[in-house]
C-alpha cells in the first residue's frame, strides 16, 4: 500500500459521518423543523466537511515538504510488472508523476486537491445560505443553490478519495499483495465509490416531495426516475471501468446496499436520542418514511450486474459494439432496471399536494424517456471519470482547473468576507437587501454550482486519456517496447521541455500504452 492509502481512509470515514448526518438532518426537518444552528446533526456533518478540508489540508503541505526535500516519491512503492503481464501506468495520482504542481509552490496528488477545494466549497456555501435565506426568505427545499453547492463541494471531495485508493493500489503493485491486501483494497475502493454515490443521492430525497412532480398536460412528469439514473449511473459506470479487477460496479452496488439499512437503522435512533436531548418535539406522522436512505435504489445491485456484465462482454468482443456506445447502452439498460424496480415515490407523491390525482402507471411511463437520454448520457460522463482514472494523471490539462476552481472559490471567499463586515451574514441584524443590494437568482445558482463546474472540467481535462482508453487501437495490444509502466516513453519529463520520450506532453498516454493497460487491469 502507498502512502495515500492513511490519507484516503481518513477522509472515508470523514464523508461517510457527513452523509450520515446529513441524512440525520433531512429528517430533522422533516419530522421536527427548521431550528437553531447547531442542532447535533449540523454538527455531525460539519465535522465530516471539517475533517476532509483539515485531512485534505495536512496531505497538501505532507507533499508540498517533501517536494521540496526532493522526496517527494518516499513511502511510494516503485511500479514493478510481473513477467507474465503486459507493462501498465500507475492508477491516476501515485508516485511522484501523479503529484500535481498547484499556484507553483504545493505539489500533492490529484487526490488530495479534489477533496480540500471539494471541502472549502462545502464550507463557503454555509455563509451563502445565510446570505440567501436573507435574501429570499427561508426554504425548505434540498434544491437551493447553497445546498446543492454543499452537496456537490462533497461529492468532488469523495471523488478525490477514490482518487487516492486508485493511487494506493494500482493493478500492478496488486499483484504482489496478499489476498487479505487484495480484498481489503478492492472492498475500500467500493466503498469509496458508493460513498460518492450516497452524498450525490442526498439531493434525491427532495423528488418524493411535491417538487417531485411537473405538472404538465395531459399527463404530469415525475422527477425521481431521472434523477435517480443521473446520480447513480455515471459513478457505477466509472467503477467499472477504474476496477484493477473485474465487478467494479457491482462492489459499488453491493456497498450503496448495505449503507441503505445502516441509514434506517441509524436515522431514527439519531433523531429520537437527539430530540429528546434538545426537548423537541417529533411529528410521528412524518416518520412513516426515513426520507433519504428511502430515496436511496434498493436494487441497485441488478445495475451494478448489468453495467459489469456488458463491459466484459464489450472487452471480450463478444458484443459487436464498440466501448464507448456499449458503455452508454448500459447505462440506459441500467436506468430502465432503477426506473421500473425503484419507486418510493409512488408511496409519497401520491399524498402530496398536487399528486392526489396522479396517474402513477402513466407517471411512470411518461418519465422513461428521460430515464433512457439521461442513463446514456450519464454513462458517457461516467465513462470519462472511469477512462481518465486508468492512466497517468494528465498534469498538463489538469492544473487550469484546479487553478480556475481555487481562483472561483478564493473570489467567493473574499465577497464572502466583505458581506461579513456589511452585516449580511453572520449575527448582524442589517438585512442584507438594504445592506447589498438582492443578488439575482441566476448568480446565485452560477456560484452554488462552482464544485459541479469542477467536476466537469475535471472529466473535460482528462479526457483525451480516457477517449484513448477505449479506442478501438486501445485493444489491439501493439504497443511499442518501453521502460516498465512506461510503454512509450511518455511519462516521465525531460526537464527542460516538458516532453516525453516519444514527444508527447509528460503524462499523457498513448492508445497502444492502454492498450496494455485496459487488457491488465480488466483481467
Amino acid at each position: 500500500m502507498r502512502s495515500t492509502f492513511p490519507y484516503a481512509v481518513a477522509l472515508l470515514i470523514s464523508q461517510l459521518a457527513f452523509v450520515a448526518g446529513a441524512a440525520w438532518d433531512i429528517q430533522w426537518h422533516y419530522a421536527i423543523g427548521r431550528d437553531r444552528p447547531f442542532i447535533p446533526p449540523h454538527l455531525l456533518l460539519l465535522s465530516g466537511i471539517v475533517l476532509t478540508g483539515a485531512i485534505a489540508l495536512a496531505g497538501v503541505l505532507h507533499w508540498s515538504v517533501l517536494a521540496s526535500r526532493g522526496t517527494a516519491s518516499r513511502g511510494v512503492a516503485p511500479r514493478s510488472t510481473p513477467p507474465d503481464r503486459p507493462a501498465m501506468p500507475t492508477h491516476a495520482g501515485g508516485g511522484e508523476t501523479g503529484t500535481v504542481q498547484l499556484l507553483r509552490i504545493f505539489r500533492a496528488p490529484l487526490g488530495i486537491y479534489l477533496a480540500g477545494l471539494g471541502a472549502l466549497s462545502s464550507a463557503l456555501a454555509f455563509p451563502w445560505d445565510d446570505y440567501w435565506h436573507r435574501i429570499y426568505g427561508i426554504d425548505v427545499t434540498l434544491w437551493a443553490p447553497f445546498h446543492v453547492m454543499i452537496v456537490a463541494g462533497m461529492a468532488l471531495a469523495a471523488l478525490g478519495t477514490v482518487q487516492l485508493f486508485a493511487a494506493a493500489s494500482p493493478a500492478a503493485s496488486l499483484d504482489s499483495a496478499s489476498p487479505a491486501a487484495r480484498v481489503s483494497s478492492f472492498a475500500a475502493r467500493a466503498l469509496a465509490w458508493a460513498t460518492v454515490v450516497a452524498i450525490c443521492l442526498l439531493l434525491q430525497a427532495q423528488a418524493l416531495n411535491r417538487e417531485g412532480i411537473i405538472a404538465l398536460e395531459p399527463v404530469a412528469l415525475i422527477v425521481f426516475p431521472p434523477l435517480l439514473v443521473g446520480l447513480t449511473v455515471p459513478w457505477l459506470i466509472a467503477a467499472a471501468l477504474s476496477s484493477p479487477v473485474a465487478g467494479g460496479a457491482t462492489a459499488a452496488a453491493l456497498a450503496l446496499t448495505l449503507l441503505r439499512p445502516a441509514l434506517m437503522a441509524f436515522v431514527p435512533w439519531a433523531l429520537r436520542w437527539a430530540a429528546a436531548l434538545e426537548g423537541q418535539r417529533i411529528r410521528e406522522a412524518n416518520m412513516n418514511v426515513i426520507v433519504t436512505p428511502a430515496a436511496f435504489p434498493a436494487w441497485v445491485l441488478v445495475a451494478g450486474v448489468l453495467i459489469d456484465v456488458t463491459w466484459l462482454l464489450v472487452r471480450a468482443n463478444r458484443l459487436k459494439l464498440r466501448p464507448v456506445p456499449g458503455l452508454m447502452a448500459a447505462g440506459a439498460l441500467a436506468g430502465l432496471a432503477l426506473a421500473l424496480l425503484d419507486r418510493p415515490w409512488a408511496r409519497t407523491l401520491p399524498v402530496v399536494r398536487g399528486g392526489q390525482s396522479l396517474d402513477l402507471g402513466e407517471a411512470l411511463l411518461s418519465s422513461l424517456p428521460g430515464v433512457l437520454v439521461v442513463g446514456a448520457l450519464g454513462a458517457a460522463y461516467g465513462i470519462g471519470i472511469g477512462g481518465s482514472m486508468i492512466g497517468r494523471v494528465d498534469r498538463r490539462r489538469v492544473t487550469p482547473v484546479l487553478n480556475a476552481l481555487l481562483a472561483a472559490l478564493g473570489g467567493a471567499a473574499a465577497w464572502t468576507a466583505v458581506l461579513a463586515l456589511l452585516g449580511a451574514i453572520g449575527t448582524g441584524q442589517v438585512p442584507a437587501r438594504s445592506a447589498v443590494g438582492a443578488t439575482p437568482i441566476w448568480l446565485g445558482w452560477a456560484i452554488g454550482l462552482i464544485p459541479v463546474w469542477g467536476l466537469l472540467g475535471y472529466v473535460a481535462s482528462q479526457a483525451f486519456a480516457a477517449r484513448a482508453a477505449l479506442a478501438p487501437a486501445a485493444f489491439s495490444g501493439d504497443a511499442r517496447s518501453g521502460p516498465a509502466g512506461d510503454v512509450d516513453g511518455d511519462l516521465d519529463a525531460d526537464p527542460t521541455t516538458g516532453l516525453g520520450a516519444a514527444g508527447r506532453p509528460a503524462g499523457s498516454i498513448s492508445g497502444p500504452q492502454l492498450a496494455r493497460t485496459v487488457a491488465g487491469t480488466q483481467a
